[in-house]
């Protein structure tokens, strides 16, 4: 089953196909922090880039960064 994302790039949402990959060891014991590595990529520009989550309560923001800009995933 393949999952899709959506990503907002100046204003203009693109739907993107998330690759599962090996989970990354985490130091995230507790679940919560800034930058949590997950499970997913994203292919981007030709470039694989890891998805990260932010988490400090119930929800979690997914994103990935390339070329120094952060990116949402929804």
């Amino acid at each position: 089953m393949k999952k899709q994302g959506i990503i907002n790039i100046n204003g203009v949402y693109q739907d993107i196909d998330l690759i599962e990959c090996e989970n990354p060891r985490s130091n995230f014991l507790s679940g919560y922090g800034s930058k949590i590595p997950t499970g997913y990529k994203v292919n981007f520009n030709n470039k694989l880039y890891r998805i990260y989550a932010t988490c400090y309560s119930n929800s979690a923001s997914l994103w990935f960064i390339s070329k120094g800009q952060k990116y949402f995933v929804m």
